[in-house]
């Protein structure tokens, strides 16, 4: 599928104001989410963001274009939703997080939280 026909099937596309943009990296076509009116969930001002980029397939069919689309919009929205989510005033979930102080966090004998007997419970 070229480019042309990649922009066209994405023309189709639609999510409140959000832009399906259609990038190029090298060889290699790329589809982000591009959002020109957002909310900074830190900040609370207005500025421009943009999700990660899907690559595209030069032998993808219209549905896996569309699908494509569909889970750019599913992973941009959760992740939102991950930074707006508090539990006593913090985002306990946000995307943004370290993952080596996750690892370390997970290395602490007390960090879960399980019933007894359960899956991982002692």
């Amino acid at each position: 599928m070229t480019k042309d026909e990649i922009q066209g099937i994405l023309a189709l596309v639609a999510f409140e104001d959000w832009t399906f943009f259609l990038g190029q990296d090298g060889e290699r076509l790329y589809l982000q989410i591009r959002v020109d009116s957002g909310i900074d969930n830190v900040t609370g001002e207005r500025i421009a963001w943009s999700g990660r980029k899907w690559m595209l397939s030069p032998f993808m069919c219209k549905n896996e274009i569309v699908e494509t689309a569909w889970k750019a919009i599913q992973t941009a929205v959760m992740h939102e939703t991950r930074e707006k989510f508090k539990y006593r005033g913090r985002t306990i979930f946000d995307p943004h997080f370290d993952p080596d102080k996750l690892w370390e966090l997970r290395g602490q004998p007390d960090c879960l939280d399980e019933r007894p007997g359960s899956q991982f419970g002692t």
